[in-house]
């Protein structure tokens, strides 16, 4: 006959249960990221596109950080470029950066970023991940960022820290292009989706209805601020700090649509404020 482990025979139903939820928590908080509770205001860019990045605007959203005084920032998505291993056909290819260049650039725009606030939080954009593509995903967005800044050391459960003008600085990197926020006791989702509408504000609205949330969104390379089709949730399309006259690949096989627009935002206590050097922007 079999036998029993004594310890199986105390086991009642609501500890077995219990055993699998704490199993389960453990597994799922190494996937998912909880919810970050920022502290103040918080500044919100995406698609830089190293070294495609428009260097002024990059500069005024510095400055911005400094006046609204952020201590956190999240950049959402596409901080590279990575047109070396673009799928692209080779006479539509931004003429690329050598690789390492890009890195060197990223390293140094993370410095400055972080010089400016207490908190980075990091999300992968479908450009970040060419290079693990061309390597069959056996390394990740933790993998690059350790690359580039290995201060921040291992980056254990997504998060490091990096010693930067006398002030330890915390890195919070995302594995998925997804991170929850909450700022000033709001819910905000900050996404950098896989796909997109070329309607300006479309895919925005569509994230904060399905998400119930303030949404934050970058690829679009739109800059737009609306609501959900509730009008209780802010739906805002983050526009870009790249410089859209380097993007060759939009020049040499040119379509209709909306036209590509630059920006970022602020996080404050009344609310989104946002920023676009472009007339076609909407705040």
């Amino acid at each position: 006959m079999p036998t029993r482990a004594p310890e199986l025979d105390r086991l009642t139903a609501a500890a077995a249960l219990a055993e699998v939820r704490e199993l389960l928590a453990q597994h799922q908080e190494r996937v998912l990221h909880p919810a970050y509770v920022a502290t103040g205001p918080v500044g919100l860019c995406s698609d830089l596109h190293l070294p495609l990045m428009d260097a002024d605007l990059f500069a005024q959203f510095l400055g911005a950080l400094e006046r609204h005084r952020c201590r956190e920032v999240a950049l959402v998505g596409d901080l590279f470029d990575q047109e070396a291993f673009s799928s692209h056909p080779p006479g539509l290819r931004t003429p690329s950066a050598d690789f390492q260049v890009e890195l060197e650039l990223a390293r140094r725009t993370l410095l400055a970023l972080l010089a400016h606030v207490d908190r980075l939080y990091l999300l992968p954009g479908n450009h970040d991940v060419r290079v693990l593509r061309a390597l069959k995903y056996q390394l990740g967005m933790l993998d690059l960022v350790r690359v580039i800044l290995p201060e921040a050391g291992l980056l254990r459960g997504g998060t490091g820290t990096v010693r930067v003008a006398g002030k330890d600085r915390e890195l919070v990197v995302s594995r998925l292009p997804r991170l929850e926020l909450r700022v000033y006791g709001q819910p905000w989702v900050l996404l950098h989706p896989a796909s997109y509408s070329k309607v300006r504000g479309r895919t925005a609205t569509l994230f904060a209805d399905q998400e119930a949330s303030h949404v934050a969104i970058g690829h679009v390379h739109h800059f737009h601020q609306g609501l959900s089709t509730n009008g209780r949730w802010h739906a805002l399309e983050l526009g870009g700090l790249f410089n859209p006259k380097l993007l060759s690949y939009v020049h040499e096989g040119p379509k209709p649509g909306t036209t590509m627009t630059q920006g970022f935002f602020i996080l404050g206590p009344s609310g989104p404020i946002g920023y676009s050097p472009d007339p076609g922007g909407e705040s």
